[in-house]
């Protein structure tokens, strides 16, 4: 009886040590932007993009966001990201969602804390 439970105690273990050689590494992210500064990268795809004419302009604030300045365009945060990712409702900006090159350099900027 013992070695029947000796065994199966190995099989179990043998077993749960297979299934954890099988774990899958988490994927390398697809945001590799390097470097990212907001007078070098960010500014021009906000002013494309955001800070415009009716919309997230010094003038207009739509819904509180001015992205027309770098002290307060990274003020968006968070509320930005989701927003140009679409994970949070509607897109922005409303004309649809921007590449995805240009999101994940707005994603870095802020992974960096916001760079100048």
């Amino acid at each position: 009886m013992k070695k029947r439970l000796s065994l199966l105690t190995m099989m179990v273990l043998l077993v749960f040590l297979m299934q954890c050689s099988k774990d899958k590494a988490p994927a390398p992210s697809s945001c590799n932007v390097g470097t990212v500064g907001y007078a070098n990268n960010v500014k021009a795809i906000l002013d494309a993009n955001c800070a415009t004419s009716g919309c997230h302009d010094a003038t207009t604030n739509q819904s509180g966001f001015n992205y027309a300045s770098y002290a307060t365009a990274k003020l968006g945060g968070d509320a930005s990201i989701c927003k140009i990712e679409g994970s949070c409702g509607s897109v922005m900006p409303p004309s649809g969602k921007m590449a995805d090159s240009l999101i994940c350099i707005i994603k870095g900027w802020k992974e960096q804390g916001y760079p100048n």
